[in-house]
């Protein structure tokens, strides 16, 4: 098995001054790209009755960007919108390849409190409304397929932030608290029913922990 981690990175853009005064804007983007391959065996009864190896392999890939603009109201309420687009694609293969394609889009505005600990360190709290709008495809070989999904999703997340320098600010994330509503349906429509998905619940545990830094121009 063949791993690749491609790139995850934080950009932040430009903002008037680092200090969170009424007025102060931020400009970030956000890239997010990760690819694995995996090439193996499997066990299985030959014709003759014998016990031999069956190869498969399997790609994947996927890309999420997010541009944000954002805007402090006060000393300690960061404001903004963000527009994201979304990408992925994994293919298959045992005898015959099958391969699966998403591409989509999200927008939402955008809501961080800061709350001052001690000196530079501050705790947030993100408070992120989203709707998406993404299309799969799905190729097997011998049967395709398409459908649209439409999703709305509110999320509640946890952080810090640490200003390093007047330039240099260190955030971490902890998860989130989250619920989402979905909607799918297959294009062209094929008089199935709409498939209606609801999730909510607190995801936090050890693999959610991220953590960037972020270089802020001042003008």
């Amino acid at each position: 098995m063949k791993q690749i981690i491609f790139i995850s990175l934080i950009i932040c853009g430009y903002t008037s001054f680092a200090q969170f005064q009424n007025g102060t804007t931020l400009a970030d983007l956000n890239v997010n790209v990760y690819g694995t391959t995996y090439d193996g065996y499997y066990t299985v009864i030959q014709p003759d009755g014998s016990l031999g190896p069956l190869k498969y392999s399997q790609n994947n890939f996927q890309g999420n960007y997010t541009l944000a603009y954002n805007r402090f109201f006060n000393s300690s309420v960061l404001w903004g919108a963000r527009v994201g687009y979304n990408h992925s694609k994994s293919e298959h293969t045992i005898v015959s390849t099958s391969l699966s394609k998403r591409h989509g889009v999200s927008i939402g505005p955008y809501m961080k409190k800061y709350f001052n600990l001690i000196d530079k360190l501050y705790f947030t709290l993100d408070l992120a409304p989203v709707v998406a709008f993404h299309q799969d495809n799905n190729d097997n070989g011998t049967d395709q397929s398409t459908s649209r999904t439409i999703t709305y999703r509110l999320s509640l997340s946890p952080g810090l932030t640490y200003l390093l320098t007047e330039r240099w600010w260190m955030s971490a994330g902890f998860g989130n608290f989250y619920y989402s509503l979905s909607h799918t349906k297959d294009v062209p429509d094929q008089g199935n029913p709409t498939i209606k998905e609801q999730n909510y619940g607190l995801y936090m545990n050890a693999n959610s922990f991220s953590i960037g830094l972020q270089y802020v121009f001042i003008h």
